[in-house]
């Protein structure tokens, strides 16, 4: 079932990526008839009724066929409206709208929202959208434009469907939420707005979106709240990774979950090469975990986010030698009033499983601590490396949670003769901020300053060494500014005032050292 609206169709030209490649189209409010054949479908007047019929090749999803659904290449424009279903799926890693066709490299299979795509799925049971051993699959809505994808998910229904009083929303089983990619290969998300929902009893993960068994995935320019668990910890996340390999996440937009990321665990094979950059967060709400919480993982690049408001802005782990966390570098972040530490370290100490980790070109403001550790027993200053940040605003400098302490900057620099003090070495200094009273977290220069309220140079340009060549003059030796605004042109969070969808600066890798 359809509930309709009508919007103008736009034919977006250029997405398709092969010779062979077609538009077609989904208009319940005009010419949309399921019976309509792939061929004829002429991706502008001919098209079909339901978003299930150009996913599954037929109007039912028990009866998938391939051959009448969109193909590599394909990209299906649906017109904005409220799409429906009762089609229940009950697994975890499979969406409702499984494609029965796969991309390949250079032909995605695109679905791309014209307008406001609401989707509905009150007894599935399982995520709504996503791609579950189906390969380059595109679900895209161009922000730029205020297209979405939205969903709100129902966490309340515990192993029972619930589709009396939410029948309006995404329902969900505990350990999976509305969108998943799983085992997939190059699979991308853009332009979703997923609302966690009001009610959330269940105990288990409860995320957004889930990257599972992932290769080379995209995540950018979504809006992403709400996803919280019963108890409140950081099994509720915006974005939640098991054995995600390569994936780029970037220009998100997070608030009220328990966290926005938690790269968690490994399940068939290793999790590495995480790129989480270019994210705002303005809230998270797990006790005692960061916004960001790396666990298992190796090789992440986390950089050029904002944080604000949650009880850490970063979180290091490790669980055992098996599950380990290896050279997670977070570097050019921007700390903002962490209630309880900026960059926090909570994994298992007997021994440690974690090593070569940075936290880089950080700036960290009103802080009650700035770097926590879980244990007295962590050898904090042989298991991870902090140099070239800039602090202001804090209470206790480092602790841990049992004895010791180091009240100031001084005392740890003091204690610790490998941290923050390789050239240029780390300063504690007012940000010189554009507007921190307006979340302009830009630094002021001095000379072209970026706002009124700035009055001379902030003390964060040149302090950080550019370890991931941000300014893409291939050195990462050279000096750049602390926190997120390297150049102070970058967009922080959704990208809603340039054009979506561009894989060639996007998608370059920071460099290796």
């Amino acid at each position: 079932m359809v509930r309709r609206s009508l919007i103008t169709l736009v034919i977006l030209l250029g997405l398709a990526g092969s010779a062979d490649a077609a538009n077609k189209c989904v208009n319940p409010a005009a010419s949309g008839d399921d019976t309509t054949s792939y061929a004829a479908n002429n991706g502008t007047t001919v098209c079909w009724d339901t978003l299930g019929r150009a996913v599954w090749g037929n109007a039912s999803r028990s009866a998938p066929d391939a051959t009448e659904a969109a193909k590599a290449g394909d990209t299906v424009l649906v017109t904005g409206g409220t799409y429906h279903s009762d089609a229940t799926t009950g697994v975890n890693s499979t969406p409702l709208y499984n494609p029965a066709g796969t991309g390949t490299a250079g032909n995605y299979i695109t679905f791309t929202c014209v307008g406001t795509c609401t989707i509905e799925a009150p007894v599935a049971r399982g995520p709504a959208i996503g791609a579950d051993g189906k390969d380059y699959i595109k679900w895209y809505a161009d922000v730029t434009l205020g297209y979405s994808w939205t969903m709100v998910s129902d966490a309340a229904g515990g192993n029972t469907a619930d589709t009396s009083a939410n029948s309006t929303w995404v329902n969900v089983k505990p350990d999976t939420g509305p969108v998943v990619l799983n085992n997939t290969t190059g699979s991308w998300l853009e332009g979703l707005i997923l609302d966690g929902g009001a009610q959330q009893e269940q105990e288990d993960n409860y995320p957004g979106i889930e990257l599972e068994n992932c290769t080379s995935c995209v995540v950018r320019n979504n809006v992403i709240f709400g996803f919280q668990c019963a108890s409140g910890n950081h099994n509720g996340a915006g974005i939640m990774l098991y054995s995600a390999a390569d994936p780029i996440i970037e220009h998100n937009l997070f608030y009220g979950s328990g966290v926005s990321i938690y790269i968690k665990g490994e399940t068939t094979f290793a999790q590495t090469g995480v790129i989480f950059r270019y994210n705002l967060i303005t809230s998270c709400l797990a006790a005692n975990s960061g916004c960001i919480f790396v666990y298992i993982s190796n090789a992440a690049r986390i950089y050029q986010n904002i944080i604000s408001g949650g009880p850490a802005c970063i979180e290091f782990g490790g669980l055992d030698a098996v599950n380990a966390s290896d050279a997670d570098w977070a570097f050019n972040n921007t700390c903002i009033s962490p209630s309880v530490a900026g960059i926090l370290y909570n994994g298992s100490t007997t021994p440690p499983w974690f090593s070569g980790g940075r936290a880089w070109n950080t700036i960290v403001y009103n802080a009650p601590t700035v770097i926590l550790w879980a244990d007295s027993t962590f050898q904090v200053d042989t298991y991870l490396d902090y140099e070239h940040n800039l602090y202001n605003t804090f209470t206790t400098f480092a602790n841990d949670s049992t004895a010791t302490s180091y009240a100031a900057f001084s005392s740890w620099t003091g204690a610790f003769a490998s941290q923050d003090q390789a050239s240029p070495v780390s300063i504690t200094s007012a940000p010189g901020f554009a507007n921190a009273a307006g979340s302009d977290y830009r630094l002021c220069t001095g000379a072209g300053t970026p706002h009124a309220s700035c009055a001379g140079a902030s003390a964060g340009l040149n302090l950080g060494v550019d370890l991931g060549d941000l300014d893409g003059d291939a050195s990462t030796t050279d000096n750049i500014n602390a926190g997120a605004h390297v150049t102070n042109l970058e967009t922080i969070g959704v990208e809603t005032a340039q054009a979506g969808g561009s894989t060639t600066y996007h998608l370059r890798r920071p460099g290796a050292q």
